[in-house]
């Protein structure tokens, strides 16, 4: 009877350590694919950052001071759009039209 009792807990044992050396291989996985996804994340926006910054600079000369004004500008503000069209006539060179979106 006493020999039951200790297999029963030592097979509990052995469940409680496996599950514990299971966790220690997969917690790092799982940190690694989550922290995978918020670097790609956090990269786009710093890209969008960077072509609003452009973009500001290309309207004022200047970079946005701060996160507010390239906002208004982004969502308020005009942003220039080049279109190059051929001129029928000629084959060598282009008609530059400049348009505004907002």
């Amino acid at each position: 009877m006493k020999r039951k009792i200790i297999q029963v807990v030592l097979l509990l044992v052995i469940i409680v350590l496996a599950y514990f050396v299971y966790e220690s291989i997969n917690k790092p996985l799982k940190f690694n694919a989550e922290k995978d996804i918020r670097e790609a994340v956090v990269i786009q926006d710093l890209k969008d950052i960077r072509s609003g910054q452009l973009i500001f600079k290309k309207m004022h000369n200047e970079y946005a001071g701060n996160f507010d004004t390239l906002l208004i500008f982004l969502r308020e503000g005009k942003i220039p759009i080049v279109k190059k069209v051929p001129d029928p006539e000629d084959t060598t060179f282009t008609k530059t039209i400049n348009d505004t979106i907002g």
